[in-house]
């Protein structure tokens, strides 16, 4: 019979400190994913001023909203946070080459936590399943 122990307070720690950090990279993310794929906010000139065609701010809005979807599922964060990343990462390059310096900022900041999350919660992923890898491998007896 197997018993299960309550989790160290140091692993509560990280888990909530993981999820405050997921709120703090969906919610802007969300609300300028949504933007753009309503049409909202005055992304239609800022694309042009840029150089970027019409056509992709709704394939950024997409990148965005499913980016932060995917944050929102435990299986799925790491792959939500570097798709955020990569778009982030983007927008900081966007901003950097058009001396738009406190956008800059507040994109590069987004960009590396979610690069952060993206490894927390690939490092979160990886440890179950090397422990239950470790338990599969004990029980399968060894072949002669």
């Amino acid at each position: 019979m197997q018993t299960t122990t309550p989790a160290a307070p140091s692993s509560r720690l990280t888990h909530v400190t993981l999820w405050i950090a997921t709120a703090l990279l969906a919610l802007p993310l969300l609300a300028a994913g949504l933007s753009k794929l309503l049409g909202q906010g005055g992304w239609m000139p800022m694309f042009i001023h840029w150089g970027y065609p019409a056509w992709l701010i709704p394939v950024v809005g997409i990148a965005e909203v499913l980016g932060v979807a995917l944050l929102l599922l435990p299986r799925f964060a790491s792959a939500g946070a570097a798709m955020i990343a990569i778009v982030m990462a983007g927008a900081a390059i966007t901003h950097a080459t058009h001396n738009e310096a406190p956008r800059v900022v507040f994109t590069s900041i987004l960009c590396g936590l979610a690069m952060l999350l993206t490894w927390a919660r690939l490092a979160r992923f990886r440890a179950p399943v090397a422990v239950r890898f470790a338990r599969r491998a004990r029980r399968t007896p060894a072949r002669s």
